[in-house]
């Protein structure tokens, strides 16, 4: 007979998996052919939940894989979730504009789960500039939660590099080599 913990795991297992509609059906089906072959209530209840948990768990199982991304409803990949109206061409302020979309959005589309992680790009409160951005954010979101602080850590390396680029060399004036009198003159 399934306990009562046990029976809260085993609905929460099949929700998560989508199952729990179809299983609860079937264990409503077990329950009232128990009754018909003569079983009393109790024992038709107690055996249709151990039909239901012996057919459905292991397909929650596997349904629920280590890690999930949901796209949009009508999006097929990554290219149809961007930004179609993004048109920045430099390639570092695309890296920038992807950052700072994981940064705003990560939050709203991870969540982590007993058996793994899901990133749901239905609840991102706008869409990402560049599929870049997708990768990256899939990328860490199927890391651990407790090994996520380097997303932020990388996120800031690449926006402080963005806004503040290598200072470019000054034109030149002409050195000490350039110079009337100066070492190329003595040497030559």
């Amino acid at each position: 007979m399934t306990e009562r913990v046990e029976k809260q795991r085993v609905m929460t297992l099949l929700r998560r998996a989508g199952l729990w509609a179809e299983a609860d059906m079937y264990r409503g089906e077990v329950r009232q052919r128990l009754r018909e072959d003569g079983k009393g209530k109790q024992e038709a209840v107690a055996g249709a939940w151990d039909e239901m948990a012996n057919k459905y768990v292991p397909l929650a199982e596997q349904a629920m894989p280590a890690f999930q991304t949901i796209l949009p409803d009508g999006a097929e990949c990554f290219d149809d979730v961007v930004d179609p109206e993004y048109g920045e061409t430099d390639p570092a302020h695309r890296m920038r504009d992807a950052y700072v979309w994981i940064l705003a959005e990560f939050h709203r589309i991870v969540s982590d789960h007993e058996n793994g992680c899901v990133l749901d790009l239905r609840r991102a409160s706008t869409p990402p500039p560049v599929g870049l951005a997708l990768s990256i954010a899939q990328a860490w979101a199927a890391k651990p939660c407790q090994r996520r602080d380097g997303l932020f850590r990388e996120a800031r390396q690449c926006l402080a590099a963005v806004q503040s680029p290598e200072p470019e060399p000054p034109e030149d004036e002409g050195g000490f080599l350039d110079t009337e009198g100066g070492f190329l003159d003595e040497i030559c």
